[in-house]
C-alpha cells in the first residue's frame, strides 16, 4: 500500500518577501521589550537607565513596527475594515467603491513616500539625531519613504485585480472565476463559489455543454 503525499508547494518571491518582513517586524518587537525590560531593571537596581532607550522606542523601534506592519497587513488584507454599509451595497457598487478606495489611498499613500524621501535627503544632509541622542534619523525616514512606496504599489494591485475579478474578499487579493486565492482549501473555494453564485452558474454551463 502506498501513501500519495501531496507536493510541497514553492514558495514564491512575493511569500519570501512577505516572511522577511513578518520576521523582521517580530526582531524589532523582541528587541524593544529587552530594551525597555533591561533599561527598567537598570534604572531601579543601579540608578542607571540604558542611553537613548526612549529615544529610540519613540524614533526607531515604534515607527519600524507600524511601516513593516503596514506591508503585512496589506498583504494578508487584515487591516481593520469598517464594512456596515459597504455590505448593504449592490455587488458592482462594492466593486468600484473598493476600487475608488484602494485608488485614492495609493496617491495618498505615494505622496508621503514623496515627502518621506525629501525628508530623508534633509534629515541625512542635516545629520538630524532622535531627540538628544546620537542616534540619526534619516534610517527610519528612509524605510518610512520604502514602506508607503510598497504599500501604494500593493494598493495599486489590489484595484486591478478588483478591476478584474470584483470585490476584495481574501488574503490573497481577489480570486478569479476559478476560485484561485483560497489557498489548498477546498471547502473555502466552493463556499466562495457558491455565495457568488458562480457554482451554480459553472453547473449551468457545463450541462448546456453536454447537450
Amino acid at each position: 500500500m502506498t501513501v500519495q503525499t501531496q507536493p510541497k508547494s514553492r514558495k514564491t518571491l512575493r511569500d519570501r518577501l512577505l516572511n522577511f518582513i513578518e520576521v523582521a517586524a517580530v526582531i524589532v518587537l523582541v528587541v524593544m521589550m529587552l530594551h525597555v525590560v533591561l533599561n527598567a531593571l537598570s534604572r531601579s537596581l543601579f540608578k542607571m537607565p540604558i542611553y537613548g532607550t526612549l529615544e529610540l522606542t519613540q524614533f526607531w523601534y515604534l515607527p519600524a513596527l507600524t511601516l513593516l506592519g503596514l506591508i503585512a497587513a496589506q498583504a494578508r488584507n487584515e487591516h481593520i475594515v469598517a464594512d456596515l454599509l459597504f455590505d448593504s451595497f449592490p455587488a458592482i457598487m462594492r466593486k468600484w467603491t473598493s476600487f475608488s478606495v484602494n485608488v485614492i489611498t495609493a496617491v495618498v499613500a505615494a505622496l508621503i513616500s514623496w515627502y518621506g524621501l525629501s525628508e530623508t535627503v534633509h534629515a541625512f544632509d542635516k545629520m538630524i539625531m532622535a531627540g538628544a541622542t546620537d542616534f540619526p534619523l534619516w534610517p527610519i525616514e528612509a524605510l518610512l519613504t520604502i514602506s508607503y512606496a510598497a504599500f501604494a504599489i500593493q494598493l495599486l494591485y489590489t484595484a486591478v485585480k478588483i478591476a478584474r475579478f470584483g470585490e476584495e474578499i481574501d488574503p490573497d487579493g481577489i480570486p478569479n472565476d476559478d476560485g484561485v486565492g483560497f489557498g489548498d482549501d477546498p471547502i473555502a473555494r466552493e463556499e466562495d463559489l457558491r455565495a457568488r453564485g458562480l457554482l451554480e452558474a459553472d453547473a449551468t454551463a457545463s450541462k448546456e455543454g453536454s447537450r
